[in-house]
């Protein structure tokens, strides 16, 4: 699954804008109230992380017009292949066109860019569900467990948080959730991470159910 950043300063992205830049040699140095154009949008998949949450901070330059001049990694991931993706969707962006006194100038400034691993624990084995059919009556109801796990992925707690209206079916499903659920450890930034989730189970004819 494809995530995208989150940055560590407030930037607040705009609709597109188009100016007509003096040519104006002087560089402000991080100006604030500097607004994205075309935001850099950074796709990475959780495992190229390694398990830790990675601080890229680029400094670039634009010309009057926003435009992306030159850019570079000043303070690295620890990863050359995480700092390229966030550097050529920096080398991507634009910003708008800065101004004071109504004219525009070139800039000059420090963007850091968190990513984060991804705490959502997966399950190590999902649990499987044969709730007799008939019992549903033609209906489609749901489930939700709600649980916690321990460093090592086995349940330490699991109930109810949303009941299906069918006390059978809510103690069924508890019951073979807490027989099979477990998970991978979650591992964050070299320690364990607290496995907490609730996940919705569907049963109709033709799910999780036997004639």
């Amino acid at each position: 699954m494809n995530i995208l950043f989150k940055t560590l300063i407030s930037l607040f992205f705009c609709l597109s804008f188009t100016a007509n830049a003096q040519d104006v040699q002087t560089i402000k140095e991080q100006p604030k109230g500097v607004k994205w154009q075309r935001a850099p949008i950074i796709k990475f998949k959780n495992r190229e992380l390694l398990g830790y949450d990675r601080i890229v901070r680029v400094e670039f330059k634009t010309n009057a017009n926003g435009i992306i001049k030159s850019a570079e990694v000043i303070e690295s991931s620890g990863l050359e292949s995480i700092d390229t993706k966030v550097l050529n969707a920096v080398k991507r962006s634009k910003f708008q066109p800065y101004q004071e006194n109504g004219i525009y100038y070139p800039i000059r400034a420090v963007q850091p860019f968190l990513l984060e691993v991804s705490r959502e624990p997966k399950y190590k084995h999902y649990p499987k569900f044969f709730f007799v059919k008939q019992k549903l009556e033609g209906q489609t109801l749901y489930v939700g467990i709600y649980a916690e796990a321990d460093d090592n992925g086995n349940l330490t707690k699991s109930e109810i948080k949303v009941s299906s209206g069918l006390p059978e079916l809510d103690n069924y499903a508890l019951n073979e959730y807490r027989k099979q659920a477990n998970f991978y450890p979650l591992i964050v930034n070299g320690k364990p991470y607290p496995i907490r989730i609730t996940s919705s189970f569907r049963f109709s004819e033709d799910s999780n159910t036997i004639d």
